[in-house]
């Protein structure tokens, strides 16, 4: 019973973690704005290709996985489990490394 509590602890803790990527996006719209501010400041909006582009899904696979470094600080890495991965990965089937659908999929927004 203590290994199943110590790993739905860390199962846990991951989710924690992993949910506060979501929140990151919001200095990411403010900074579009204050790049796109600077670029009508300077008139040169209408003469300026935008590109934004992002990643294409969750990565279930440990091979980047550090154990020793406890989860949640700028040295750590740590992906999703598969079922966490394919939840993130909604609507499409699998993960980034899967061809399905026409291959991968890379947002971008064009501006």
């Amino acid at each position: 019973m203590l290994r199943i509590a110590r790993a739905r602890r860390r199962r846990a803790r991951t989710r924690r973690i992993s949910s506060c990527i979501r929140p990151s996006s919001v200095p990411l719209d403010q900074n579009i704005g204050r790049v796109l501010a600077k670029l009508e400041e300077i008139d040169t909006r209408d003469d300026t290709l935008i590109l934004l582009l992002s990643d294409n899904g969750s990565c279930p696979y440990d091979s980047n996985r550090d154990f020793a470094v406890p989860p949640g600080g700028p040295a750590s890495y740590r992906t999703l489990s598969a079922a966490w991965a394919d939840v993130g990965n909604t609507a499409y089937r699998f993960y980034k490394q899967y061809g399905h659908e026409g291959g991968p999929h890379t947002h971008l927004i064009a501006h």
